[in-house]
């Protein structure tokens, strides 16, 4: 089991430090329009967890815990083989924090599906 992020004491590096390059279609647009849709049209949706719904086929991941690398590794997996994943639409980092804009998939989200699962199914 991974060890959560500890940032040093002096603060001189942070989390994202390096993984600028790893950012999708990171313009300036799709930055402000980001923010913008997860001050007004968010508040439209229910959500639990780091994905907040900003349209009918659009969600945010965003969080403490939320890296670029994971856009990487889906937009890698999309490209190269059949398994389908979430088309990303864009990531960045915006004041420290990762972003990942995504194809919202319809269906149960893991919270909700997991306390259904039986032992065979974990």
């Amino acid at each position: 089991m991974s060890t959560p992020y500890v940032p040093p004491d002096d603060g001189t590096a942070t989390q994202h430090d390096g993984t600028g390059s790893l950012a999708i279609k990171n313009t300036l647009l799709r930055r402000l329009l980001t923010c913008i849709a997860l001050k007004t049209t968010a508040r439209l949706y229910e959500h639990n967890g780091p994905c907040i719904p900003i349209s009918k086929h659009r969600i945010v991941k965003t969080g403490p815990f939320v890296h670029l690398t994971e856009a990487a590794t889906m937009s890698f997996v999309a490209a190269n083989t059949s398994i389908p994943v979430p088309t990303v639409h864009c990531s960045f980092i915006h004041k420290n924090r990762a972003f990942i804009v995504m194809e919202r998939i319809q269906g149960n989200s893991l919270a909700e599906a997991w306390p259904t699962l039986s032992d065979a199914d974990l």
